[in-house]
């Protein structure tokens, strides 16, 4: 196994819908933007139930282990609101009901200058969206630690996207002390608490975090998501064709 490598602490930068098929969300904004923003959503749902092509065109064929069982649908789930906090909706689409490897969830937002769709977040399910930030769970834990490791994305409304600005992720005395070379960071435990924290920014990587105390994390996790900011989707199920190779859904 790969020594542990501690380098110096560096500084982190700082739907409105009710069902499926004929009860896709009805356009009743009376903001003109809005309107269009709502009929695109309604006709990409559509599309979706019938056809099994996502906003941004790709098709489900070969998505996951679509011959794993005898299915002949996914149950996809799907919201329309604000959840970036810019005045505009996003149609959220969760694909969860899969093998893990081929388990994501989309977040779209609508130009309605182009008629086109903008993918502004693709991540593993496990995502919690606060007041312009999303907190993206990584799909294993690998690390071991007591903290599941996590992405800050904070978004940039000039780009209209999500941009990953680092993560974090734990490591318990234990875990370090098995590793080879291993010596526990005793210095950045100040709380003594057996856990240490690695927060890693936008141009670093996991590997090049440096441990910091309990209280640090605390401390960055409240800058970046604070209580009471979360926001959170209403899912409604859709039902989404599976199709193998010898298809050619229309």
């Amino acid at each position: 196994m790969k020594n542990v490598r501690f380098f110096l602490v560096s500084a982190l930068l700082a739907v409105l819908v009710t069902g499926c098929g004929a009860e896709h969300p009805a356009v009743a904004d009376t903001d003109d933007a809005s309107e269009l923003t709502r009929t695109a959503f309604k006709r990409a749902l559509e599309r979706l139930e019938a056809d099994g092509v996502y906003p941004d065109g790709v098709h489900n064929e070969g998505m996951g282990f679509p011959g794993m069982d005898d299915r002949t649908h996914y149950v996809d789930q799907y919201a329309i609101l604000d959840v970036d906090s810019d005045g505009k909706e996003e149609l959220l689409i969760q694909h969860g009901d899969d093998c893990m490897a081929g388990m994501f969830l989309d977040v779209y937002g609508y130009d309605t200058e182009k008629s086109a769709f903008c993918k502004e977040l693709s991540q593993w399910p496990a995502v919690t969206f606060y007041d312009g930030t999303a907190k993206a769970q990584a799909s294993h834990n690998h690390t071991s630690g007591e903290l599941f490791p996590y992405e800050l994305w904070i978004y940039n409304e000039e780009q209209d996207r999500y941009e990953c600005q680092g993560g974090v992720y734990s490591m318990t005395r234990d875990i370090v002390e098995q590793m080879e070379g291993g010596t526990y960071p005793e210095e950045a435990d100040r709380s003594k608490t057996g856990t240490v924290y690695f927060l890693y920014g936008p141009n670093e990587t996991m590997e090049s975090a440096s441990p910091a105390d309990e209280q640090d994390y605390l401390n960055w996790e409240s800058e970046f998501f604070p209580e009471d900011t979360e926001v959170t989707p209403e899912w409604k199920n859709i039902q989404v064709p599976i199709y193998d190779s010898h298809e050619n859904p229309a």
